[in-house]
């Protein structure tokens, strides 16, 4: 009976599908709904992708699974088609009305835009008789779901690759063929919680994102939530053959009028990267949201100390946090290193010391309060005196973990808090999701000098309470109380451990409030888990290796609108931490490649915080980050891995690099805006095989994130060096007027080695080199400038001596003198020497200086 019906359903869907490709056009994207028996499939011009699996409709209610094979939902009617328009854009949208033998009526639909599908499930009646399987590691509905075997994108399982994120904060994502993931015997997605006995710990969240990619068609997919981004998961089910999204299973209650959306972004060209951000800028459009300014805040826009390093829970000995901050601080000012703001990791209000490690207070009495490495408090006149102390560099990052069951808050009714009690006080827990509580307690931490909240163990946090898990709404609730505060007190939001449910639901907060997450694991001692090598670590981490590694996750932030963060480093081995084994992250420890930590931070664009002891600052490293006043220079967007990389990551013979090869743009542009010129950077860092990039790669990746900075109706000039060519006139998706240069060329330095000693010719035949090592201590970084093709031959080869050498932070303009070379426009801080370099047209350098009297000042400088 099931077979029958699959034929039919599939023999409805192809004849409806040949009525109407005749009319569609080349490439358009479209989903045919069975008019009679409501299975679907997904078109890409006349070629079908994803087919349904049979009905492609699953609601489990009543203690049943109930689907159209069983008898338990029956078709009702079919919606559609219909035209429209909405935030996302022109629309068509069709579906199937279902109703089941309980009475529940759901319909279907998708909403189908030009290089994107919606999936909707809306619910006209309650759900709510034993809908809940009460696991997270299955759904309670299903749709869409696609057939894996049956779809002919998934037909070669051996051509198709796959990225994941389970946490943004705990590695740089996993890859594998389609293949593979299908071979595991537990399935994929869902969500994934580790129980300890036999309570909820943690979870990992796989299903919240997953893209997929096919080598023989060239066609890129990614499927995400796209509502309800705290409470819906896909999973895929190998013995079903069923690639499936929908609620989790441990949700209890759907409400009526309630509905549910899910993406699905189609790239038809195969780059991943272009997908990512597509994708992104549609969650983004969707919710009104713009990506994070640089100088969203502080914290975004300037050089930072962080006490996630070497006095991790180690104050100096012999004296308590307090006079540590103050003793740093006096050793900063004394160096010359312009910090302004200090984060304060969990050890302000005692986490550790706290019975179940987690939160108990969280204000100036947990600041004062006493533990074992602080007999007489940790900040005996409290953290608004401190600010006071500190003066301009007296505000503060704090971390925030997972609130305890212990809480004196949750005494107060007033503050919703719901409190889940266990056996085990680690596994006990409380959350609040009361606007009078977050606004009480975020309001009186303004006023001692809060600037960011630092939100950690978000994944520990929501499998700990069970309405979060049980309740539609409860997480959302929590962390929306939580964001109108911050934003009521001009404050913001670093993600920690903040899981990428937490990330993808924040296109719902205001611009700026989430404005950055770390996307790197926690820095500290490491084993290179290639090698077994390591050094100093008490205990065998591997995953602090990757720290370092902020790029490929740090994409998936910034596609989402927010800056990435790589967590604190130490910028030099000179001084081993005496940290006692807390955490054992950093006990008799030394960091041996400050460099290429120092530049992975630069060039994600994002937070700058180091973590040095006292004695082992490198203030000319940390100064290679910033102005001389601690404004961070920054390239015109976080640094992304090549689209090549991310295939060889699942194909590692693909021919890709293997390992991290990222890069970046800066965009400098003519006063009257309209010409402009980029400039690249591309870092090899970790390869375990030399790699060739050459100008096509490279360009072909400037193009497709754009940049930071509003070059509208400017004529962007890119080499046509490496077979790239642009048609005179064309406008590309940023807006910027692209025009052919047939005669333009490019040159390339190693920054470590300098122009002086490393400028070469950068085309086709002359690629950059990037070379293979154990570790990422091998790093190699070069920078791209074009020939400046009105100039006579010029080039600018940027601030040589800075990181990010043609940061936006830096240049105002670059105008060129027909024939005569050329003119930038520079800012910097109060009494600051500013180097620029360039090379004229027979090959010499020239460098020209420039200071300020204020920050308000510009200075022109020629060339020649």
């Amino acid at each position: 009976k099931m077979q029958l019906f699959a034929l039919l359903a599939a023999a409805v869907a192809a004849a409806a599908a040949v009525a109407v490709a005749a009319n569609e056009p080349a490439n358009k994207l479209r989903v045919e709904f069975s008019r009679v028996a409501g299975n679907y499939t997904v078109f890409l011009g006349e070629a079908a992708l994803l087919v349904s699996r049979l009905s492609g409709f699953r609601l489990h209610t009543h203690d049943t699974e109930c689907t159209p094979e069983n008898g338990c939902v029956m078709f009702q009617s079919p919606i559609g088609p219909d035209s429209g328009t909405d935030s996302l854009g022109d629309f068509e949208r069709s579906g199937v009305d279902w109703i089941t033998l309980h009475g529940e009526q759901v319909t279907v639909a998708a909403r189908v835009y030009d290089s994107f599908v919606v999936f909707e499930q809306n619910f006209a009646s309650l759900v709510r008789k034993n809908c809940s399987y009460g696991l997270t590691n299955q759904t309670i509905t299903s749709f869409p779901s696609f057939h894996t075997r049956e779809s002919p994108f998934f037909r070669r399982a051996d051509q198709v690759g796959a990225v994941w994120w389970n946490d943004v904060a705990g590695g740089f994502g996993e890859a594998s063929t389609w293949q593979e993931l299908l071979a595991s015997s537990h399935g994929w997605g869902a969500w994934q919680c580790r129980n300890i006995s036999g309570m909820r710990d943690s979870c990992s969240m796989p299903g919240t994102f997953l893209a997929l990619f096919n080598t023989a068609s060239n066609i890129t997919l990614l499927a995400s939530s796209a509502s309800d981004f705290t409470v819906t998961t896909h999973s895929v089910r190998p013995q079903a053959f069923a690639f499936d999204f929908g609620i989790v299973g441990s949700i209890e209650r759907i409400p009526i009028g309630h509905r549910v959306e899910s993406i699905l972004y189609v790239q038809r060209d195969g780059s991943f990267n272009r997908a990512l951000k597509g994708w992104g800028d549609a969650l983004l459009k969707k919710y009104g949201k713009q990506r994070t300014s640089f100088d969203a805040s502080v914290v975004t826009a300037y050089l930072g100390y962080s006490t996630t390093g070497f006095y991790f829970y180690s104050p100096i000995q012999g004296k308590n946090f307090e006079d540590t901050i103050l003793a740093v601080d006096q050793e900063i000012q004394k160096e010359k290193i312009p910090v302004r703001y200090y984060l304060l990791d969990s050890w302000w209000y005692g986490e550790y010391a706290n019975p179940g490690s987690g939160v108990l207070t969280w204000d100036e009495s947990a600041a004062k309060g006493t533990d074992s490495l602080n007999p007489n408090g940790r900040f005996p006149q409290g953290l608004a005196a401190l600010s006071k102390k500190l003066g301009e560099r007296g505000r503060f990052v704090q971390h925030m973990g997972k609130w305890l069951a212990q809480t004196a808050y949750q005494q107060n009714p007033e503050w919703d808090f719901d409190v889940n009690t266990r056996s085990s006080i680690a596994q006990s827990a409380a959350l609040s999701i009361s606007d009078e509580f977050w606004d009480f307690l975020l309001g009186q931490a303004a006023a001692w000098g809060l600037v960011t909240l630092k939100q950690d163990h978000v994944q520990q946090q929501i499998p700990q309470i069970d309405l979060c898990l049980q309740r539609l709404d409860m997480t959302q609730a929590w962390l929306d109380a939580q964001a109108r505060a911050l934003q009521k007190h001009n404050l913001t939001l670093q993600a920690g451990g903040y899981s990428l449910v937490g990330l993808l639901n924040a296109v719902r907060f205001p611009t700026n409030v989430l404005t950055h997450a770390r996307t790197s694991d926690d820095y500290g001692c490491w084993y290179n888990p290639k090698t077994g090598a390591g050094k100093g670590c008490a205990r065998g981490f591997t995953s602090n290796y990757y720290n370092y590694a902020v790029a490929p996750q740090g994409s998936l932030a910034w596609a989402l609108g927010i800056l990435p963060y790589k967590d604190t480093f130490f910028s030099s081995g000179k001084v081993a931490s005496t940290a006692p084994c807390i955490t054992c992250l950093f006990s008799n420890w030394t960091e041996p490649y400050s460099f290429t930590h120092a530049l992975s931070s630069a060039l994600s664009a994002g937070p700058i915080a180091f973590g040095d002891g006292i004695g082992g600052f490198n203030s000319t490293l940390i100064l290679q980050t910033c102005r001389s006043d601690g404004l961070l220079l920054k390239p015109d967007r976080p640094a992304s891995p090549l689209d090549s990389s991310w295939v060889t990551r699942a194909f590692p013979s693909s021919g890709g690099p293997i390992g991290n090869l990222w890069s970046s743009e800066s965009t400098l542009c003519s006063q009257d805006g309209t010409r402009c010129h980029q400039f690249y950077y591309a870092a090899g860092m970790d390869l375990r095989q030399p790699y060739l990039l050459r100008p096509s790669e490279l360009i072909a990746a400037g193009q497709v994130w754009g940049n930071n900075n509003n070059h509208n109706n400017s004529v962007v000039v890119h080499s046509s060096n490496g077979n790239v060519s642009h048609t005179n006139g064309k406008v590309n998706e940023h807006g910027h007027q692209l025009r052919k240069v047939e005669d333009a060329s490019l040159f390339a330095y190693d920054l470590q080695r300098g122009p002086g000693a490393s400028l070469a010719t950068f085309d086709a035949t002359h690629p950059l080199a990037f070379a293979a090592g154990p570790d990422y201590g091998t790093c190699t970084y070069f920078v791209v400038a074009p020939v400046l093709d009105t100039t006579a031959g010029w080039t600018l080869l940027g601030e040589a001596d800075k990181l990010i050498p043609f940061s936006a932070q830096r240049f105002v303009h670059l105008d060129e003198q027909q024939g005569a070379g050329f003119t930038v426009t520079v800012r910097g801080a109060a009494q600051e020497l500013v180097r620029i370099v360039a090379r004229s047209p027979n090959g010499q350098l020239i460098v020209r200086e420039a200071t300020f009297a204020n920050p308000e000042q510009l200075r022109t400088v020629s060339f020649p």
